[in-house]
């Protein structure tokens, strides 16, 4: 029986369709070697693959399916065995290795050391240099963006360290707790001598705390306290110290006043960034840990303190009078020891806050990444 002349090319053409459609599969199996199962690097990969030139795996698939419904051939069959093994076991490898580095870098991202934003950065090197050196070379291969992250990370936990500093201050300056401090500095005097130094400390206090924009008053100490108090005013000398603590001070608590408000914002508009809850952190731990030292020096080694202090913020070395003028007599050894106690102690309650606000903004970025 005579063979038609137009059977052999079809059959060629049809053979040469399934082995161009299975080439397809195989290259986009050898491509998707680097997919990863993290959703984020997933989704990076899938934009990468929609670039590429060819049908999607999905079209290749059904490509496969519709060449075997036509011809009668098994697309698996068109490889020899030995390669057909051997592209089994690339495969298998290549998503082995995918699910490991997907895993790795999910693992980072749940325990906070990497964060999710951050992925789209890193390439394929950074990526094993992560799981194999997390610590190490890693670090060497970070851009600029990494050490740009690091430096706003350590200026905001500067900038909550002076907030929390500042507001401790204000609230030590704050007049009822000034009141308190005055009394338990003159404990055993007489009420109404308690009460004039109350009064004379309450006009300094108020003359010390004016804001550097704010008018500059003068310090009026009436003659009826200077009487139950039998002292005279404060002399020149006194007020010229009083005037250097002014405009330190009063910068001071400028500056914790912005400050406040603005690390506030920061962080409630930021609550879900790693960046935040990481100075959050470092903020707190450094605000619970220097009060600590500071306070043991303030309460064992009260005098050596107290006079570096001054000789740090007043070089000029107008801060030392006689124990019987009107400022020594009013604000003693003992009310300067407690109000540098009751500075720490705030000092370190706003280090506890810092650190609790962390865990806060650490529970919001593990929600937002979920969500995600």
């Amino acid at each position: 029986m005579q063979k038609s002349p137009h059977k052999k090319p079809l059959f060629r053409r049809k053979q040469k369709e399934v082995q161009d459609g299975f080439d397809a599969v195989r290259k986009a199996a050898i491509e998707s070697k680097a997919e990863v199962v993290n959703p984020a690097l997933r989704a990076q990969q899938q934009a990468h693959t929609q670039e590429q030139k060819g049908p999607s795996p999905e079209k290749l698939a059904q490509m496969r399916y519709r060449y075997q419904g036509q011809t009668g051939y098994d697309v698996s069959k068109v490889m020899a065995p030995a390669e057909q093994s051997q592209a089994q076991k690339k495969s298998k490898e290549a998503e082995g290795a995918a699910a490991k580095l997907g895993d790795g870098l999910a693992t980072f991202v749940d325990k906070g050391l990497l964060d999710s934003k951050d992925e789209s950065v890193l390439g394929d090197a950074d990526k094993a240099h992560l799981l194999h050196d997390p610590l190490g070379s890693f670090s060497e291969k970070r851009s600029w963006p990494f050490y740009l992250k690091i430096a706003a990370m350590i200026l905001f936990s500067v900038m909550l360290i002076v907030t929390s500093l500042g507001s401790a201050l204000a609230f030590v300056a704050f007049q009822p707790t000034n009141a308190e401090l005055i009394a338990f500095a003159h404990a055993g005097y007489p009420p109404e001598e308690i009460e004039a130094r109350q009064t004379v400390a309450a006009e300094i206090l108020r003359y010390v705390t004016i804001l550097p924009f704010e008018p500059v008053p003068g310090i009026e100490i009436g003659q009826e306290d200077l009487d139950t108090l039998r002292q005279w005013s404060l002399g020149d000398y006194e007020l010229c110290h009083l005037t250097d603590v002014r405009i330190i001070l009063g910068r001071s608590l400028l500056l914790a006043y912005i400050l406040l408000p603005l690390s506030a914002a920061i962080i409630w508009f930021n609550r879900d960034r790693q960046l935040v809850r990481h100075s959050l952190l470092i903020a707190g731990i450094a605000c619970i840990v220097l009060p600590l030292v500071a306070s043991a020096f303030i309460y064992f080694f009260f005098q050596p303190t107290f006079v570096l202090f001054h000789e740090i913020f007043f070089p000029q070395g107008n801060w030392q009078f006689a124990p019987e003028t009107l400022l020594i007599s009013t604000l003693p050894e003992r009310y300067w020891q407690a109000s540098g106690l009751l500075w720490m102690a705030v000092f370190m309650l706003n280090g506890i806050i810092l650190t609790g606000l962390s865990r806060f903004c650490g529970k919001m970025h593990a929600w937002s990444v979920t969500n995600d």
